[in-house]
């Protein structure tokens, strides 16, 4: 994180700046350093607390930093800083009580409420945006193009020719700022006869009256031309009337802790920002050695697939070249010997002897299989011991019968 150089500024500014922004911000130092910068790179602006009001009626005290831009007709604007900087983007508006005799030039970037919409607050991003390129783009705006432009004159034609080709200056008495202008007191002011001695002899009914008739748009003239007072601002002051003079210890120490403060937050989010690339990297790294074996994995069995398929595809091919091979061989000797000769012809024996001889053997075979079947289903509890005893007991009487038989006809043969 990179500190910025606050030495521009005088100390009472840094610790009133650093007090606000602590107290009221979510992100104190990357305010302070943002707001900092901005002051420091654009010294029309000057900074106060004031009280920002929301479209929804909903008012807050926040940093602003005021100013004219410098431009053809200087603009003056305000620049918000809401407590959620820089989640939330800066609000920028045209001072619409310093424009005096100026009006709003309404735009695609200006609305008639004075709120400027720039690229930078269209696109706004937290992470690299900042107050110093909104303000870098506002007075380029500015200096190109005019957001505000002098009233139409034909507009005020009952009040300026009303108004004396010069402006009287000001009584040098001290009451006149505070006591109203009676009358008689214009018309001294404005009577050619402005002797001392003679004031009150001018004084009558018909010359006063004539005298209010053609003073007064002099007296409305600077009524009009009066701005309201501005609220006390000692921040501005501080910045203005800044002198070189000999160091305040206790500016100097509050300074010192000030700065010693922000290297301390500039060391330890280095820390922190090395210590999560460390681990990140880490991360990635062990990843990327996962990725490449789970990769070399696949890639081999892959190649295992690949070759067991082409085997395989081999072994088919041999085997089909094979019956082939056979089966050109039987169509040949179909040929030359004659018609095949059918299985069941093979099968039948040759005399009834010996197909009684084959019953018998194969009766005898799947008796012993029931006995069998008859055992597993008593040892699976599937039937009782009588009904296993009975069926147990009548075909091992049919198997003792039939293996007489099969000896009879074995001594026959």
């Amino acid at each position: 994180m990179n500190t910025t150089n606050t030495g521009d500024l005088p100390p009472q500014v840094l610790e009133w700046l650093f007090k606000v922004v602590n107290s009221t911000y979510h992100n104190p130092r990357k305010t302070f350093q943002d707001v900092s910068e901005t002051l420091i790179g654009n010294r029309f602006l000057r900074p106060r607390t004031r009280v920002f009001t929301e479209t929804d009626g909903k008012s807050s005290l926040l940093l602003c930093l005021y100013g004219k831009v410098p431009a053809a007709i200087a603009v003056p604007v305000h620049v918000w800083v809401p407590p959620e900087y820089p989640i939330v983007a800066p609000f920028v508006l045209v001072d619409l009580e310093s424009l005096g005799e100026n009006r709003l030039q309404v735009s695609n970037v200006l609305n008639s409420n004075g709120k400027v919409s720039l690229r930078g607050l269209k696109y706004w991003e937290p992470e690299t945006s900042r107050i110093a390129t909104l303000l870098q783009e506002l007075v380029y705006l500015a200096q190109q193009d005019a957001l505000i432009r002098p009233l139409d004159t034909s507009q005020e034609a009952p009040i300026l020719p009303s108004r004396p080709p010069s402006r009287p200056p000001r009584p040098s008495r001290p009451n006149t700022t505070t006591i109203p202008v009676s009358s008689s007191e214009s018309s001294r002011v404005t009577s050619p006869v402005a002797t001392p001695p003679l004031p009150p002899k001018p004084i009558n009914r018909p010359f006063s009256s004539s005298s209010r008739k053609s003073t007064r748009p002099a007296l409305v003239s600077p009524t009009l031309m009066t701005p309201p007072p501005a609220p006390a601002a000692p921040q501005p002051d501080l910045i203005d009337n800044f002198e070189m003079q000999a160091a305040n210890p206790y500016h100097e120490r509050a300074l010192q802790k000030l700065r010693d403060l922000l290297e301390q937050l500039a060391r330890e989010d280095a820390r922190v920002v090395h210590e999560t690339l460390e681990t990140r990297t880490q991360a990635i790294s062990v990843s990327r050695d996962r990725f490449q074996s789970l990769y070399k994995q696949e890639d081999a069995s892959v190649q295992t697939l690949k070759s067991s398929v082409l085997t395989t595809t081999q072994v088919l091919s041999s085997e089909i070249q094979a019956l082939d091979t056979e089966i050109d061989k039987a169509q040949r000797y179909i040929q030359e010997y004659g018609p095949e000769t059918k299985i069941d012809d093979m099968i039948v024996p040759e005399s009834p002897v010996a197909l009684q001889l084959y019953g018998l053997v194969a009766s005898d075979h799947a008796l012993t299989d029931c006995i069998q079947a008859l055992g597993r289903l008593f040892h699976d509890e599937a039937i009782d011991l009588d009904v296993f005893i009975k069926k147990t007991r009548s075909m091992a009487r049919k198997q003792f019968q039939v293996r007489v038989h099969i000896m009879k006809v074995m001594e026959h043969t």
